[in-house]
């Protein structure tokens, strides 16, 4: 488990800084962190010209804005208080916080960079120590799990693209069968109109002058039948031979 212990710093005495710093401080232990804020703040502004007292008033300040969840604000003040620190123990807690402040903002990179700096200034800091290694499994952790999810995602990316690509080729070969049925629904139409267009040609006379046998037959009969009625009208005639007169 990560060691979170804000470490707060003692105030040097003396100048009205070093006051509203003790009396940030009690608000501090009394849990009155946005009244200890204000003070930090007022003692800093007083002492402009006390490095060390400063650096003391940012790192509590930090402190202060940490514990009401102001994080940034957190940031620039334990980065004030290591640019301030005149000791390796001053910016060494100043490094730590700010590797905590960091670890809460879940930005374990840069928690781990505090924290190194912090063991480069007090080697002897365990809690700084101990929080490194923390942050930096924790790091590799998180990017062990992002690597699987990436794989996964990848994985699964892969198969839905198979799955689409074998629906699409589904489709194409639907599409293709389709086609293919109407193209030979088209032909089969085609062919039955010329074997329809044939039969009827077949049907007709190759010449329009020359009869068929049906008609023949028809006209050789009527041809007949007018032939027999002349005969037997002549036959009904009862004519005699006319005498020949001479004209003399």
């Amino acid at each position: 488990m990560l060691v979170i212990l804000m470490q707060a710093a003692a105030v040097p005495s003396g100048g009205d800084g070093s006051r509203q710093g003790r009396k940030g401080n009690t608000l501090y232990k009394q849990d009155q962190y946005a009244e200890a804020a204000g003070a930090y703040h007022q003692g800093i502004a007083q002492a402009r010209e006390d490095a060390p007292a400063r650096a003391g008033l940012y790192n509590n300040l930090g402190a202060s804005l940490y514990r009401q969840k102001n994080y940034d604000e957190a940031d620039q003040a334990f980065s004030e208080a290591m640019n301030a620190a005149v000791s390796d123990e001053d910016f060494a807690r100043a490094a730590y916080n700010a590797g905590n402040n960091a670890v809460r903002e879940k930005k374990l990179e840069d928690a781990i960079k505090r924290y190194k700096k912090a063991l480069m200034a007090d080697p002897n800091n365990e809690d700084a120590r101990f929080n490194y290694e923390y942050a930096r499994r924790k790091l590799e952790q998180q990017k062990k799990q992002q690597q699987q999810q990436n794989k996964n995602q990848k994985k699964k990316k892969d198969k839905q693209q198979k799955k689409d690509q074998q629906k699409q080729n589904r489709q194409n070969q639907d599409q293709q069968k389709q086609n293919q049925d109407q193209k030979q629904q088209q032909q089969q139409k085609k062919d039955q109109q010329e074997k329809d267009q044939n039969q009827e040609k077949q049907k007709e006379p190759s010449d329009p002058n020359q009869l068929s046998r049906e008609q023949a037959k028809r006209i050789l009969k009527a041809l007949q039948n007018d032939e027999q009625q002349l005969l037997k009208q002549v036959q009904k005639l009862k004519t005699r031979p006319r005498r020949v007169e001479k004209d003399w």
